[in-house]
């Protein structure tokens, strides 16, 4: 996906973060290079006794069980040692945009998408597009023009910042109605008679209002409840 959205290949900062775990703000793909060595290691830590077993010619191979859980727990905290120290090296060599992304996308839950099983029954679905989309606004990335009109409907240059904040092209709305109808989705669990934007009753001149409240005919609420 980073490949196809990139026509001058994937840079070289971005190969170094995406072989982290998905929980550091990578994609989990290994740079072989670089981790053979210590997954030969952890592969000879983790088979030892069964090694063993093979030199002597037993004809029986029970494990001990302790020695295995205790090998296991040593490959695990080799790798994660690993992980820290080259997202150390990476964070160290990079712009500050490049931390700061990295930083955001590190974030509890930011990753979760990319290890959450793709069950078409609760939308975890991505097609094509969707996915090298995704992963272009994760890193950064030129989003591909193949699909996308270069200009936005309002005239201006349609990059991933001005579609993100345009009014014109609807994202903002989006957004605001995904949160409404969540919160709305949530009353409704523990309340009676929620409804989403009822219209306001009108407010004399007289009545002293909070500063920015809206007082045109018309105005409403994004969501109301009552009777818990």
């Amino acid at each position: 996906a980073v490949v196809s959205t990139q026509s001058n290949g994937v840079p070289d900062h971005i190969r170094n973060i995406a072989s982290l775990p998905a929980r550091m703000g990578g994609l989990c793909i290994q740079n072989c290079t670089t981790t053979a060595g210590v997954e030969y290691s952890n592969s000879v830590e983790a088979t030892k006794q069964l090694t063993d077993a093979i030199f002597q010619q037993l004809t029986t191979f029970r494990p001990n069980e302790e020695k295995q859980l205790e090998a296991i727990n040593t490959v695990k905290d080799r790798k994660e040692e690993l992980f820290k120290l080259q997202r150390e090296a990476i964070v160290n060599g990079s712009p500050p945009t490049t931390k700061r992304q990295l930083e955001l996308i590190s974030e509890k839950g930011a990753s979760i998408w990319l290890t959450t099983l793709p069950l078409k029954a609760c939308g975890f679905v991505l097609n094509k597009q969707e996915f090298f989309d995704a992963i272009s606004l994760r890193y950064n990335l030129t989003l591909s023009t193949a699909n996308r009109s270069t200009l936005c409907i309002c005239g201006k240059q349609n990059d991933i910042n001005h579609t993100l904040i345009c009014k014109t092209g609807g994202y903002v709305s989006l957004r605001h109605n995904s949160v409404r109808d969540t919160v709305a989705e949530l009353l409704s669990s523990v309340c009676k008679d929620v409804e989403t934007e009822p219209q306001l009753l009108s407010v004399p001149p007289t009545l002293t209002l909070p500063n920015g409240t809206n007082r045109q005919d018309g105005a409403r609420l994004d969501v109301s409840a009552r009777s818990f």
